[in-house]
């Protein structure tokens, strides 16, 4: 069994800020085992929502759906690096409250790579 504990990381990203997003996924460690690094699988998408009244209203027009293409970008990293990867992504996101989620891995076939060689 492998002694660290993983995370899945999926951020929602602007199709303007996708690479910058994975550069900083990839100089946190992301996507990165004993063969491989830089690892991310993105989907396509748009994103839509309805700014409300308020100081926070920043994208869109208030009461008017806005469409926006974005990517959702996955990737993994060791659970000891979440605090460093938010920060970092909060840093550079063009969205006040970036939509980032995090799942724990159990039992995943791509962590075999870090088993000790």
């Amino acid at each position: 069994m492998n002694p660290k504990t993983f995370l899945k990381v999926v951020v929602y990203v602007p199709s303007d800020y996708v690479y910058l997003i994975r550069e900083i996924l990839s100089d946190i460690g992301a996507g990165a085992t004993h063969h491989y690094e830089f690892y991310t699988f993105s989907v396509k998408g748009v994103r839509r929502s309805r700014s409300l009244a308020g100081p926070r209203a920043l994208l869109g027009q208030t009461d008017e759906i806005e469409l926006k293409e974005e990517e959702r970008i996955e990737s993994f990293i060791p659970a000891e690096r979440k605090e460093a990867l938010l920060n970092e992504i909060r840093n550079v996101h063009p969205y006040i409250h970036p939509i980032v989620d995090f799942y724990r891995v159990e039992d995943s076939t791509c962590f075999s790579h870090f088993e000790e060689e």
